[in-house]
């Protein structure tokens, strides 16, 4: 039976806005696991609406690198593909390298204010164990940096190809790999826009977007099962 966490449909939220929302968050999510099949059928069932917004939905999101169609088989969430991560991992750092240099020379404050402001709700969180809401204030954090800095399309180009790393951070997150770690990362790169710092802020944040590598490394030996064998070969 298909494990679906679900939400409430949001005000003046299209059907079809609606169900790849919620998918998009379970496949994420590992509510459904990686390699697991998923039918029109199923789906609909489980959100209470029509195939139609489903299948335009399945159409996204096999757009999007969460779902594969395979003719007379049925519809899959595929393994996590290395190749992908690596090359979405290339995207943030070369840009995020950038983009922290750029903080430290000219950031408002009013978006110091809410980078603060999110870093709190982040151990709040935690604390809650709630994983999923973690990884939502993390990928938020990144973006007030670049909305700081009138770069928000840019983060949407990175968010665009970032669907299997968003998969590997978060099984990070739920086996508690590096957390106290990472929390003390996200404070030095407030530290280092707040003091302008641009020294700090970018080693602080290489180092920070690259150590994904060393925690894949402990995932792929715990969750074999949920990687793409071939794409893990080749670095």
């Amino acid at each position: 039976m298909l494990n679906l966490e679900l939400e409430k449909r949001e005000v003046a939220e299209s059907v079809k806005d609606y169900a790849y929302r919620i998918l998009r968050k379970n496949i994420i999510y590992l509510n459904i696991k990686p390699g697991e099949a998923i039918s029109e059928n199923t789906v609909a069932l489980a959100l209470n609406i029509s195939r139609t917004p489903v299948r335009e939905t399945f159409a996204k999101l096999v757009n999007d690198n969460l779902l594969e169609v395979y003719p007379q088989k049925g519809t899959y969430v595929p393994l996590i593909d290395m190749k992908r991560v690596r090359e979405s991992v290339f995207m943030r750092v070369t840009m995020e390298d950038a983009i922290i240099k750029e903080a430290c020379t000219n950031f408002p404050v009013e978006y110091l204010f809410l980078l603060e402001s999110n870093l709190n709700q982040q151990l709040f969180c935690y604390s809650k164990n709630k994983i999923d809401k973690v990884l939502e204030l993390d990928n938020e954090m990144h973006e007030l940096i670049y909305q700081g800095c009138g770069m928000e399309n840019i983060w949407s180009a990175i968010k665009s190809i970032g669907s299997d790393q968003y998969r590997v951070r978060f099984l990070k997150l739920a086996t508690k790999i590096r957390w106290d770690e990472t929390i003390e990362e996200h404070r030095q790169i407030i530290q280092a826009i707040k003091n302008k710092d641009s020294e700090a802020g970018y080693k602080v944040m290489h180092e920070h977007v690259m150590k994904i590598d060393n925690d894949i490394e402990v995932l792929i030996k715990k969750y074999p099962d949920y990687f793409k064998k071939d794409s893990l070969i080749a670095k």
